[in-house]
């Protein structure tokens, strides 16, 4: 009994070690694009006339008081962009890794150890690993396959993540000096991250500090204050970066706020139940579904409303392939559906999860996320990775709440397989016909420096899906960017790229 059982234990470790020899495979096809060469050479926004360890701080310096406040973050890619392009991808392929190994251990540590039958390790790993198929091209190009956004959005994930389980695996014991220092700097890391994971983690520190006042001992409420203050001090630096207010003063200036709120909300609700977000809310979708049926099995009829709204929701997914599209045909209470689809889901997810709270906040965490781009002029599809990184959890967590309707959760997984893994697959071979392009554009890049010619050709995608943006892209839209390739490489101004197609 004791050698099968750790048979079972090895193979999470298996299937990880499998997801990272993907990983390295996948990132091996990924190259340099847009913003990453101005990060690397230290001119993207602002510039410095200093070298060395002193540029590096000052360019630091110059791009928070001007720009923006990620300061803390962008120093991990400009080490590693400088670095050279497999130091970049090593550390993106450790940090989407643990991004993921995380996961797992939330759904692991946080489970009541009799529950952790024998197949439930398995079937955790095997699901973490496989979700990573539920991000789709579109954020995939925009996020994890582009450096810059990258680490904007992994890194802070990881930290974040990190701090909550350090704090809440051992159930709030007692705290050490040692750990609490440690706490401490952690945190602060993770409130100077990213304005979306920053102001998430005080919500959800606060709220979940605030629920469990009493459980705590004396000594613990002062630790974990002083935690939350290092967090709302790292939070501070991070969104009151005079860069910040320089960049947003100009935008919206003219139009009244509640005007500015409202369209941003469309907006953000329009891209999140868009086509480029399918995979992951229909998953949302039927893992709620069959999770309700399984109450209503047991007379639990309160369900039965979230049950239609699920098949309603599923029902237009098939029909128009996004909600978005289905709105589009406008009518008020088609309007009013869209508004009304976020807060339907949030409550769906509490009331299923009303015994396991860490669930419920994993999904609160992402929706925050995303809410809290209302305050920001920037809406790309990479701002929602957050929320579909904060709902995996939650959707592995509800396929495998119980044993009883194996038949189902069956179904579940097997859906999750085929949409996955055509996707990983579909993505894999994208960037895979690029691949020999971007190898020689590469090498071509790099042997220019020495032979100082007046001409480089360089070669175009085969595929501009699978890839991020390039100078030559839309009609020469972003042909500025040559000029950061050229100081990147050590190649002279005066050469001229020409991009021709590859044959």
């Amino acid at each position: 009994m004791e050698k099968k059982s750790l048979s079972i234990d090895r193979w999470p470790i298996i299937l990880f070690v499998a997801f990272f020899i993907f990983l390295f495979f996948q990132y091996r096809l990924i190259y340099l694009y847009s913003d990453d060469y101005g990060y690397a050479t230290l001119s993207y926004a602002v510039s410095t006339d200093k070298t060395g360890i002193l540029g590096f701080f000052d360019y630091l310096l110059k791009h928070y008081m001007n720009w923006g406040g990620r300061v803390l973050y962008y120093s991990v890619l400009i080490l590693g962009t400088a670095g050279g392009l497999w130091v970049i991808r090593i550390i993106e392929i450790l940090i989407v890794f643990l991004d993921f190994w995380l996961i797992y251990r939330y759904l692991t540590n946080f489970r009541v150890s009799s529950e952790l039958n024998k197949g439930y390790l398995f079937k955790a790993a095997f699901l973490t690993v496989l979700s990573y198929g539920l991000i789709q091209l579109n954020m995939a190009t925009q996020s994890l396959y582009w450096y810059s956004a990258a680490i904007t959005y992994t890194l802070p994930f990881l930290t974040f993540a990190l701090l909550f389980y350090l704090l809440y695996a051992d159930s709030l014991k007692e705290l050490s000096i040692h750990r609490v220092v440690a706490l401490c700097v952690l945190a602060l890391v993770v409130g100077f991250s990213q304005e979306q994971y920053a102001i998430t983690a005080c919500f959800i520190y606060f709220v979940s500090y605030v629920i469990q006042f009493k459980s705590m001992s004396d000594r613990n409420k002062k630790y974990l204050l002083v935690i939350g203050l290092f967090l709302l001090l790292g939070s501070c630096i991070l969104i009151f970066a005079p860069g910040n207010f320089k960049r947003s003063s100009a935008l919206d200036a003219d139009v009244p706020m509640m005007i500015v709120l409202v369209n941003r909300l469309r907006n953000i609700l329009r891209l999140l139940f868009s086509r480029f977000m399918k995979y992951y809310i229909l998953a949302t979708i039927v893992a709620l579904f069959f999770s309700s049926v399984k109450k209503v099995i047991r007379k639990r009829f309160i369900y039965l409303p979230f049950i239609c709204f699920d098949l309603f929701i599923i029902a237009v997914y098939v029909k128009y392939g996004e909600l978005a599209d289905y709105i589009s045909e406008f009518s008020r209470w088609r309007e009013c559906l869209m508004y009304a689809a976020l807060p339907v889901l949030l409550l769906h997810v509490f009331m299923l999860c009303k015994g396991k709270m860490w669930v419920f906040f994993s999904y609160l965490s992402g929706v925050i996320c995303t809410l809290v781009m209302l305050i920001s002029s920037e809406l790309q599809i990479r701002t929602l990775l957050p929320f579909v990184l904060f709902g995996i959890p939650v959707i592995i967590s509800l396929i495998l709440e119980d044993e009883e309707l194996r038949p189902v959760q069956y179904l579940c997984i097997l859906a999750l397989c085929i949409v996955c893994g055509v996707n990983l697959v579909g993505i894999y071979k994208g960037y895979s016909k690029n691949y020999t392009v971007n190898e020689i554009n590469y090498q071509r890049l790099k042997m220019a420096a020495k032979d100082n010619q007046p001409k480089l050709v360089l070669y175009k995608n085969i595929d501009d899906a699978y890839s991020y943006v390039l100078p030559y892209m839309y009609d020469y839209m972003f042909a500025y960017q040559e000029t950061n390739m050229k100081y990147y490489f050590g190649i002279d101004e005066e050469t001229v790229f020409e991009w021709v197609d590859y044959q």
